[in-house]
């Protein structure tokens, strides 16, 4: 239909998170996908997506007829790993993802971190499922076979201080000891 183009509104982390029930903060607000016309005086700001980057998504039934498309979990937890800024930080991620283990589907997860071809992802991704002891050796090797030399910070909302890490080349600018403490939430 000319004149009309279907956009997706993609739901703040903190929306996804609270879909999937792994977040322990309240979201008060729901900012849902919707269908716009072309006009001039459109002031809403819409981020257009390539189509290799639509995938792991899935209807959230809100009533018994009518579905909204939300981000499924393993989307979610890539997503917020890729821009810690919209999700709360790396703690908050791997809070979620601490709290999603015995539903997230690993497999799924390590495809989709495969498909965004980001070296930050990559290691934040395998930094946490070793750390949390929720993927086999074999899946840990994978991953750290397409990291490049370079290193990341852990959580890039935070400075540039801590410890460097080769085994993931990422800067550990959040204590261990707060990532740790997920598993206790």
């Amino acid at each position: 239909m000319r004149g009309r183009t279907t956009s997706y509104l993609t739901l703040p982390q903190w929306s996804c998170t609270a879909c999937h029930s792994a977040t322990a903060h309240p979201v008060h607000q729901f900012h849902l996908p919707q269908t716009v016309a072309d006009h001039p005086r459109l002031r809403v700001p819409l981020r257009s997506r390539k189509a290799r980057s639509v995938f792991g998504l899935t209807p959230l039934w809100i009533t018994k007829q009518q579905a909204v498309i939300v981000s499924d979990r393993e989307r979610t937890i890539a997503d917020g790993l890729r821009h810690p800024q919209y999700a709360g930080g790396v703690p908050e991620v791997a809070k979620a993802l601490w709290m999603s283990r015995s539903e997230i589907n690993i497999p799924r997860l390590l495809e989709y971190t495969q498909r965004f071809q980001s070296g930050a992802l990559t290691r934040r991704v395998g930094y946490l499922l070793e750390l949390y002891k929720m993927a086999s050796p074999a899946q840990l090797v994978l991953l750290r076979s397409a990291l490049s030399s370079t290193y990341d910070r852990l959580d890039p909302t935070l400075p540039k201080v801590g410890p460097y890490q080769a085994r993931w080349r990422l800067q550990l600018n959040i204590e261990s000891e707060e990532l740790e403490a997920v598993r206790h939430t």
